[in-house]
């Protein structure tokens, strides 16, 4: 809250200078003021007016024909899509800053752009255009002697390698871009790369190396008082700890990063963290927690406009009420949980829970045409049960007319209580038949 006060507080500054500038026609200042008024509204994630105040001081630059500034500032716009998710209108942007910073020969300013439409190549799985983007990043700042820019490199080159699985390849240049930081004292950088190398060894399943890591990095960030760092950690070791099936830990490591999220006001980390503790609840099958925390989750996320998270977050609703035999509920969860993935544009999530969506049908199909083969089975029992008994008292008869020597009414009361038992005999057969298929139904249904 204290942050969002202080950027109100100069926003409403750079407002008045504006409106001085404005008057006295300062286009030269007028480009300084809205670039950091647009800076401003992008630290608010407010990208309508971060988008309007740099295109106004754009126009300014370019009048000017200061191409320094308008590098700056197309880079800022850049930005701005990137952060929106408008991955084409950001490389347009970038691209557009370093064409100018080449022709201005700024080393520093190409390795920025460079490092940035890597990012933005590797976010559409365009790998091998991202890596030759980052080892030019990487050339300039060695040329250049910027150790906080090879650590930065390197790392990113890792993360290139980790989305990919490339777990090996990753591991070492993390190790490359923290050895680095240590070198150069660069502790927040220390703490980013243990990080990285704990998230690492947690995708390869090497929990003990991940929580060493972890640790390494929560120590560093408590000795910063970096409250957020601290947050972050604690969440990557309630995931391992999860998927090591020790939930108590998990949930105690969930609860301090939790706390921390709401000392920050950050509604969006407060929702995947309370998302983290329903699997939690929902992994030891206490479904009334799970849907709670589940329920507190998607509150939080819809306050922070997070449309996947909701989505993944219904998904995961859906999953307990369909394993508590709420068919209703969880089917409605689901075509709201796929709704926001189409909206979100998450391909990935629209299939996994078009795939929940078509398996709770058949669920449920199955479940109707068990009941009706069970019903049908016990009017059919009870049917062989009536034509059973209606045979007893023609034994008894056929008894008393043969002590009367009556062979032709003997006769004739055989074939009728035969035809009676054959009868039986092929309803019983029916039930049997349901009662199996029933019986088989239920067990794969199981499985």
């Amino acid at each position: 809250m204290r942050r969002i006060g202080r950027i109100l507080d100069a926003e409403k500054h750079f407002r008045e200078a504006l409106d001085i500038q404005c008057a006295i026609e300062d286009h030269d200042g007028l480009v300084d003021t809205l670039d950091e008024f647009g800076e401003l509204a992008l630290i608010r994630q407010d990208y309508k007016q971060a988008e309007s105040h740099l295109v106004q001081a754009l126009q300014f630059a370019e009048e000017l024909q200061d191409q320094r500034r308008t590098a700056a500032i197309l880079r800022g716009l850049g930005a701005i899509y990137r952060q929106s998710g408008d991955i084409d209108r950001a490389l347009d942007y970038y691209e557009q800053s370093l064409v100018i910073r080449q022709l201005l020969n700024d080393e520093w300013g190409i390795s920025d752009c460079q490092n940035s439409l890597a990012l933005l190549h590797a976010s559409r799985g365009e790998h091998a255009l991202a890596l030759d983007y980052l080892q030019k990043h990487q050339e300039t700042f060695e040329r250049l002697g910027d150790y906080l820019g090879q650590v930065v490199g390197l790392a990113n080159i890792a993360g290139i390698y980790s989305d990919q699985g490339e777990y090996e390849k990753a591991h070492i240049f993390y190790r490359e871009s923290v050895i680095l930081a240590e070198r150069m004292g660069l502790t927040r950088d220390i703490s980013s790369g243990s990080k990285s190398l704990g998230n690492v060894y947690q995708a390869q399943g090497e929990y003990t190396e991940a929580l060493a890591a972890y640790e390494r990095a929560l120590a560093i960030d408590e000795q910063l008082g970096d409250s957020r760092g601290q947050g972050v950690t604690l969440h990557e070791m309630g995931n391992v700890y999860q998927a090591q099936g020790e939930y108590t830990e998990a949930l105690a490591a969930y609860e301090r990063s939790l706390a921390i999220d709401e000392q920050l006001g950050d509604s969006r980390e407060q929702g995947v963290t309370l998302h983290a503790m329903g699997n939690v609840y929902r992994a030891q099958g206490e479904y009334t927690e799970a849907l709670a925390a589940y329920e507190r989750s998607l509150a939080l996320l819809i306050e922070a406009k997070d449309l996947r998270g909701q989505g993944v977050t219904l998904h995961e609703m859906g999953n307990v009420y369909q394993a508590q035999g709420e068919y209703t509920e969880a089917l409605a969860a689901y075509e709201r949980s796929l709704a926001l993935l189409i909206e979100a544009k998450d391909l990935r999530g629209q299939r996994v829970t078009l795939r929940r969506i078509e398996s709770l049908h058949r669920v449920q199909l199955e479940d109707a045409q068990i009941r009706e083969a069970s019903e049908r089975a016990s009017v059919l029992k009870m049917m062989a049960k009536d034509v059973v008994e209606q045979g007893a008292p023609l034994h008894t008869m056929i008894a008393a007319h043969q002590a009367l020597d009556e062979r032709t009414w003997e006769t004739a009361v055989y074939e009728i209580r035969l035809s009676l038992k054959e009868e039986a005999i092929r309803i019983w057969g029916q039930w049997t038949t349901l009662s199996n298929w029933r019986s088989s139904a239920k067990q794969e249904k199981k499985l």
